[in-house]
């Protein structure tokens, strides 16, 4: 039995023209950006690894990591570095050597480099990589700028390279010192992370450099790689736009922020979370007779007039399965409750005007959330997370021993969830991701072309971009785009060229989607269905491809993740721009008998 692969399609429709992409981005096999592309996001954010568990994106937040020479790390007495004096664990010629550091204390600047550390959070890992030039001894230590203590880690340098590695704490900020005793090292790489979570790991560099970025004047921070969390399948480069956590303790329920909880008999830290650490709460009610509410309360919260908001937490059933997000004392909205059932995770009574949704998060986690619009400004409203045992009864038996497991608060002017921002002590904005590549990195035509992405958005509306080329302005453009109309737009000199529907995406579910551009001759196709044209139009000069936001790349986020991204120098017919969004089939068989264009070759597109 042959089941039919629709990149074959595309050999036998266009054999003659000999088709290979110029560009093809596969986030979601690669795990890794192609070179040709720019990122930035300029704060950490949180990422599901292909473990299914929570974790930090990969980030290094020391600066100058290669460049020791460089003034921001302080060199005492006789100390130097002479830059770029061997080869690196990555085969560069960039690590530097550290001379002139001869004391046996380790405690004084006179006998040390040393870099000032601002931490974000309590808990640090410091890295870098060192080897012997002489020196039989080291230290890594760190001084509280507050407290003035002292946390070490001696080392061993040796004639291979070593990853020297310590996590400290800081109350504030303080120094970090690297000295040896009698001779030299050589040194290379530091990387400097949070530790309160794991870090997502590099796929794309040798063993032993997984959780290293290079970084220079400024600290760097790691596209995401996203996973399903339920089932660990890979989902490719996630984009968001810039979002804020406005609850101060996202984690630490039994923070005084929290206010005085009812009929919570213990409220402990004690269960693995979502990050696979030890970081969920278990909210057991109060051992007694009779039944009353048992919750957490987030009590007083000033709101916006005229404002949509989404409150989240994840939750896990233990000998209770239902809970319940409450929004209390607004004018709008009025007191009431919406349900979740965690055991089947499935939504239970939804109070209007919340809208809620849920998430499997896997291990019997899921991801709880309301939505709603205020009408006027309030100063005294309340939010609760209720422990039900069944759906529409706020009530429990109170017997000591009945609980469920809650972990990550999450309040969003928005109007829908995005990924978790962790919150210790104030709110936290999470910066919006940013990638595009030129078109001059790749073989881009001007006059004629075909895109094709698989992609998908969290909420679908009218402005979402799965891409945009542009010349930097609105004015000249053509855009992908993720809803019911325009699935193709071009725009040149301010003036609609084509503006073409093609069907609709789905909150949540990926489409595959091509669009072609050739002037007079535009077309689009979504998900194997017609394709639609445009037989009238000019085409825009662009020079840059936004990936997941409009073309001034900050607007129109996808807010969503993008599986593949090709480009096909050349108007593909439309029967290939069918056929590429066909949805997948793997062949039961696949026999290749040569590679000639003309053969029924099951190649998929070449690299």
């Amino acid at each position: 039995m042959f089941s039919f692969n629709p990149l074959n399609k595309l050999k036998t429709n266009q054999s003659a023209q000999g088709i290979k992409p110029q560009l093809d981005l596969r986030f979601a096999e690669d795990l890794a950006l192609d070179s040709r592309v720019d990122f930035s996001r300029g704060s950490n954010a949180t990422v599901v690894d292909s473990d299914g568990t929570l974790k930090w994106a990969g980030h290094n937040l020391v600066t100058y990591s290669e460049q020791f020479d460089n003034s921001a790390w302080q060199k005492g007495g006789s100390v130097s570095v002479s830059a770029n004096t061997t080869n690196a664990p990555d085969g560069t010629s960039t690590a530097d050597t550290l001379s002139g550091a001869d004391g046996t204390s380790f405690t004084s600047s006179d006998n040390v480099i040393r870099r000032l550390i601002t931490p974000p959070s309590s808990s640090w890992n410091f890295n870098f990589f060192v080897k012997t030039l002489g020196a039989t001894t080291g230290r890594l230590y760190f001084r509280d700028g507050t407290t003035g203590v002292i946390q070490t880690q001696d080392f061993t340098p040796t004639s291979d390279w070593v990853l020297v590695s310590k996590t400290f704490t800081l109350s504030n900020s303080g120094f970090a010192y690297i000295g040896n005793t009698d001779g030299d090292i050589a040194i290379w790489g530091a990387h400097v992370y949070e530790a309160d979570k794991e870090m997502q790991e590099r796929t794309d560099v040798a063993t032993g450099l997984e959780t290293y970025y290079p970084t220079t004047a400024s600290a760097y921070y790691a596209p995401r790689f996203d996973h399903d969390p339920a089932t660990n399948e890979s989902l490719g480069l996630l984009i968001e736009e810039s979002r804020t956590n406005e609850l101060e303790y996202s984690e630490e329920f039994d923070d005084a922020y929290w206010g005085t909880n009812s009929n919570a008999g213990t409220l402990l830290k004690n269960a693995t979370g979502p990050d696979g650490q030890t970081s969920a709460y278990t909210l057991v009610d109060n051992a007694g007779t009779g039944s009353g509410p048992v919750y957490i309360v987030k009590t007083p919260f000033a709101v916006s007039a005229s404002t949509e908001y989404t409150l989240s937490i994840f939750a896990k059933a233990d000998q209770i399965n239902f809970l319940a997000i409450g929004t209390h004392f607004f004018t709008t909205p009025a007191n009431g409750n919406t349900w979740f059932d965690l055991s089947s995770g499935t939504l239970g009574t939804v109070h209007s005007p919340h809208t809620a949704s849920i998430e499997d998060f896997g291990n019997g986690w899921h991801r709880c959330s309301i939505t709603f619009t205020t009408d006027a400004s309030d100063t005294s409203g309340v939010f609760r997370f209720y422990s039900c045992e069944s759906d529409n009864a706020t009530n429990v038996d109170l017997d000591g021993t009945s609980s469920i497991l809650v972990f990550g608060a999450q309040l969003e002017e928005a109007a829908f969830p995005t990924s978790y921002i962790p919150t210790s002590g104030s709110t936290v904005t999470r910066s919006a991701d940013v990638a595009s590549v030129a078109t001059s990195a790749f073989g881009f035509s001007q006059d004629e072309g075909t895109f094709f992405t698989e992609a998908q958005t969290f909420v679908h509306n009218n402005s979402h971009r799965v891409l945009a080329l542009s010349d930097g302005t609105t004015s000249n453009r053509i855009i992908m785009q993720a809803h019911t109309a325009n699935h193709l737009f071009v725009g040149s000199g301010g003036v609609t060229q084509a503006a073409l529907d093609a069907g609709r995406y789905y909150s949540n579910q990926y489409s595959k989607h091509s669009a072609a551009y050739q002037e007079d001759n535009f077309g689009a196709c979504l998900d194997g269905g017609t394709v639609v044209t445009d037989t009238s139009g000019t085409i825009p000069t662009v020079d840059n491809v936004n990936i997941g936001v409009g073309a001034t790349a900050n607007f129109s986020f996808l807010n969503g993740h993008i599986k593949q991204l090709t480009y096909f120098a050349r108007r593909l017919d439309d029967a290939t721009l069918q056929a590429l969004t066909q949805p997948s089939l793997e062949p039961s068989l696949n026999l290749v008998f040569d590679s000639s264009e003309t053969s029924f070759v099951n190649t998929g597109l070449t690299r």
